[in-house]
């Protein structure tokens, strides 16, 4: 019976392995949001909410746009990971190059696609790049290098030639007599000792080439990544149309014109919006001292609304105060926000408003202390405001 049922369970994982393709796979490992981030940050669809390109993606489940998006953000996670690199500060540390090309190596190894988008001197390097390694003690390699014309060897190198030309012995017998020299090493023929010291300088000279490389790829990241996207330009386009559908069908619309109600009294009048984009709306709101210019965003549950006091009637219909509105005016004005919460009702909100407000002395003249603009930190005393669409 157990083995009979060990069987049984070996088959159906062989089964379970065929039904699960590789896209599934890629799937599990790449999130909504990493796919997401890379469309907002490196295409034409930044104003678009977050939510509406998730219910995008939620309809394209199951499809060649969906598995191709993956795969591009695939793509762009392992170029980014290489990008990310830490390259070592110091190439005279043999375990520190070593561990570095090899990681660099380990990270390349997926990267296939990438000699198709990198320039050729690259494409050669990295595909004619043999591994070499120095059978001398990494203690002993290490002082032999700093003894040795490493430079001579790394110029000759990147004038073409390749690591046995490039091999000046005449340059490099400190380092030579530095293998030689050692107990472990005192009975090994020249040739030997000068393949050492050889194989050790063509280490460190792949390494400092992985890290030119990858300092290449970070001074040109938006380059590599729009070149990446190109081939994907298609699936892009369709998610981003879709996302725009979901959005126009689920967008909390501010436009017109609202009554601004505060429970204090002190700061009511009637706002005007519009939308710049589907989730920012630009207006104003008219206050018996005039106009006060007016941002509003919309976040996932919540709406903020920014009222900006420039202008010296506005600021001074609140303080009565000639002298000190005057000063803030001089200052650049003062901002008020509200915080209100998103419900069900798209005509009428109720939140929060923090004030700005002013300390000063005035007993001996005019004497600002403190300037506090009202936002969620630090904010005069917070109270409750609601609007709501005029005429509704």
């Amino acid at each position: 019976m157990t083995h009979g049922r060990f069987f049984g369970t070996y088959f159906v994982l062989i089964c379970l392995t065929l039904i699960f393709s590789a896209d599934q796979i890629l799937a599990a490992t790449i999130g909504q949001d990493q796919i997401i981030r890379v469309i907002k940050e490196f295409t034409f669809g930044k104003d678009i909410p977050d939510q509406a390109y998730k219910m995008a993606l939620d309809s394209l489940k199951d499809t060649k746009t969906l598995r191709k998006l993956i795969e591009m953000t695939v793509k762009v996670d392992g170029f980014e990971k290489l990008c990310n690199t830490p390259v070592p500060n110091d190439f005279n540390n043999v375990n520190e190059f070593r561990a570095f090309k090899k990681l660099i190596k380990d990270k390349l190894n997926p990267l296939n696609w990438l000699v198709d988008l990198v320039t050729p001197k690259w494409v050669s390097f990295i595909n004619d790049a043999k591994e070499v390694f120095s059978a001398a003690r990494i203690d002993i390699l290490e002082r032999a290098l700093k003894e040795s014309q490493y430079q001579n060897y790394k110029t000759n190198r990147d004038r073409g030639d390749d690591m046995i030309t490039a091999y000046d012995m005449s340059a490099s017998t400190k380092g030579f007599y530095i293998i030689r020299s050692s107990e472990q090493y005192k009975n090994l023929s020249d040739s030997q000792v000068h393949e050492m010291l050889r194989t050790g300088m063509e280490e460190r000279y792949q390494a400092e080439k992985y890290a030119q490389f990858i300092m290449e790829l970070k001074a040109n990241r938006q380059k590599y990544i729009k070149d990446i996207l190109r081939n994907y330009n298609e699936y892009i386009s369709d998610l981003v149309e879709k996302a725009k559908e979901f959005a126009q069908k689920t967008m909390i619309n501010l436009t017109g014109t609202w009554v601004v109600q505060d429970s204090a009294g002190r700061f009511n009048g009637t706002m005007t919006l519009n939308h710049i984009d589907y989730t920012t709306a630009i207006g104003t709101m008219q206050t018996p001292g005039g106009i006060i210019n007016t941002d509003a965003y919309i976040h996932e549950n919540q709406i903020e609304l920014r009222f900006h006091f420039y202008s010296f009637n506005v600021i001074d219909q609140y303080l009565h105060y000639p002298e000190l509105s005057q000063h803030l005016v001089s200052k650049g004005g003062v901002l008020a926000t509200v915080i209100l919460e998103i419900t069900g009702n798209g005509d009428y909100y109720s939140g929060t408003l923090y004030p700005w407000f002013v300390r000063y002395n005035d007993s001996e003249g005019l004497v600002v202390k403190e300037i506090v603009y009202g936002t969620v930190g630090e904010s005069g005393t917070p109270r409750s405001i609601t609007i709501s669409r005029q005429g509704r």
